[in-house]
C-alpha cells in the first residue's frame, strides 16, 4: 500500500502532467503564431474617450489583450469610456486604434480593430514580450441595470459596486478584484490569476472557475453557488445558498460560515475548515488533509478523508444516528450514545437522542473527534 509520501509524489506528478497538458491546449486553443515572434518597436500614444446615454445601452462587451480595466460607478447619466496609454507596433501602418462603438444597444470596447486580441482567436506571441501599456476606464452610472461581459487575456480587472442583470468575466492571466456585486447571475473565470470580492449577491446563481490562483471572498449569497479551482487556496467568508458546490484539486478550503440546504465540499490535497456550518445535507471529502467544523448544525452528512483528522463540534442539543470509523485512528464522541450498535477504539455506531439525521464519518489514517 502506498504511504503518504508516495501519494504526494503521485499528486505532484498528476499536477505537473495537468499543467503540461494545459500549456499544449492553450497553444491549440489560442492558435499562437510562433512565426510572429518579433520586436514591436513603434510606440504610439493613445487617448480615446467617448460618452453614451445610459438608456441606449443594454449590453457592454469589453474585449482586450493586455489593458487593465477599471469599472467606476458614477452619479452621471452617461456611460463614459476612456482608453489611454501606449501601443507598440512594428511600424506606423500596423498601429490599431481602440474601438468604442455602440450598435443595436450593444457597446463594444476593443483594444484594437484586429480580432487577434480576442481570446480564442489567433494572436501574435510577440505581443507577450512587447505588452501594450494601456488602461480602460469604464464609468458606469448607478442607474445602469443591464449586462457586462469582459474577455481579457492579461489585464487586471477592478470594479466598484455594481447592480446589474448579468456579470460575465473571462480572463487568462489576470487578477479580478470586485467590490460589491448584485446581479441575477455572476460568472467569473480565470486560467491563472487571483479572484477577490468583498460581497457578491446573485438572485439565480454564482459560478466561479479558476485554474491556478487564490480565491478570497467576504461573502456570497445566491440560490446555486458553484466554485472550482484546480490549484489554489479558497477563503469564502460567509456563504448563504440553497445549493453549494466547492471543489479544488490542490489547496485549502476555508469559510467563516456556510448556510445551505445541500452542500458538496471537496479537495484532493488540502484542508477543509469551516467555522460555522448549517446544512440539511452535506458531502465533504478530502484525499489528503484535515476536516474541521468548529460549530456545526447538520442533519444528514457524509464526511470522508483518506489521510487526515476529522473534528466536528456540534450543538449540545444535536440528535443523530452516528456511523464513524477509522482504519488506523482513534474515534471519540462526547455525546451519550443511547443505542449502541458498535463501539471501540476505531469505530462507533449508535444513536444519539431521537436520531433526527445521520452523521457518517470515515477516515483511512486519522483520528475522528465529535464534540459539543
Amino acid at each position: 500500500m502506498l504511504n503518504n509520501l508516495g501519494l504526494k509524489k503521485i499528486s505532484l506528478l498528476l499536477t505537473g502532467t495537468a499543467l503540461a497538458c494545459f500549456g499544449l491546449a492553450a497553444m491549440l486553443f489560442f492558435n499562437i503564431d510562433l512565426k510572429g515572434f518579433k520586436d514591436n518597436k513603434y510606440l504610439y500614444n493613445i487617448n480615446e474617450e467617448k460618452s453614451f446615454a445610459v438608456e441606449t445601452i443594454k449590453n457592454i462587451n469589453i474585449n482586450t489583450f493586455s489593458s487593465d480595466i477599471n469599472i467606476i460607478d458614477t452619479d452621471d447619466s452617461k456611460v463614459k469610456v476612456h482608453i489611454y496609454g501606449k501601443l507598440y507596433s512594428k511600424n506606423r501602418q500596423e498601429v490599431n486604434n481602440p474601438v468604442i462603438e455602440l450598435n443595436n444597444e450593444k457597446l463594444d470596447i476593443k483594444q484594437s480593430k484586429k480580432e487577434d486580441v480576442h481570446i480564442g482567436i489567433n494572436f501574435n506571441i510577440g505581443n507577450l514580450f512587447n505588452a501594450n501599456e494601456t488602461k480602460i476606464d469604464l464609468f458606469i452610472p448607478k442607474s445602469y441595470r443591464e449586462n457586462i461581459k469582459i474577455d481579457s487575456f492579461s489585464g487586471d480587472i477592478v470594479a466598484d459596486p455594481l447592480n446589474i442583470k448579468e456579470l460575465n468575466v473571462n480572463t487568462f492571466s489576470a487578477e479580478i478584484v470586485l467590490n460589491e456585486v448584485t446581479a441575477d447571475t455572476v460568472s467569473l473565470e480565470t486560467s491563472s490569476g487571483d479572484i477577490k470580492a468583498k460581497y457578491i449577491k446573485a438572485n439565480n446563481n454564482i459560478k466561479i472557475n479558476s485554474f491556478s490562483g487564490n480565491n478570497n471572498f467576504g461573502g456570497l449569497k445566491t440560490l446555486d453557488f458553484n466554485i472550482e479551482n484546480s490549484s489554489g487556496e479558497m477563503s469564502l467568508g460567509v456563504v448563504e445558498t440553497e445549493k453549494t458546490t466547492i471543489s479544488t484539486f490542490s489547496g485549502d478550503i476555508g469559510a467563516k460560515e456556510i448556510e445551505a440546504v445541500d452542500a458538496d465540499i471537496s479537495t484532493s490535497a488540502g484542508n477543509i475548515r469551516v467555522n460555522d456550518v448549517s446544512a440539511k445535507k452535506i458531502l465533504c471529502k478530502t484525499f489528503d488533509g484535515d476536516i474541521t467544523f468548529n460549530k456545526a448544525k447538520l442533519k444528514d452528512s457524509d464526511i470522508e478523508t483518506s489521510s487526515g483528522n476529522v473534528a466536528i463540534r456540534l450543538n449540545e442539543n444535536s440528535e443523530f444516528d452516528l456511523d464513524a470509523g477509522s482504519s488506523s485512528g482513534d474515534v471519540s464522541c462526547e455525546f451519550p450514545i443511547t443505542s449502541i450498535e458498535k463501539q471501540g477504539e476505531h469505530e462507533i455506531k449508535g444513536i444519539v437522542g431521537k436520531a433526527d439525521g445521520q452523521i457518517k464519518i470515515e477516515t483511512f489514517s486519522g483520528d475522528i473527534s465529535i464534540s459539543k
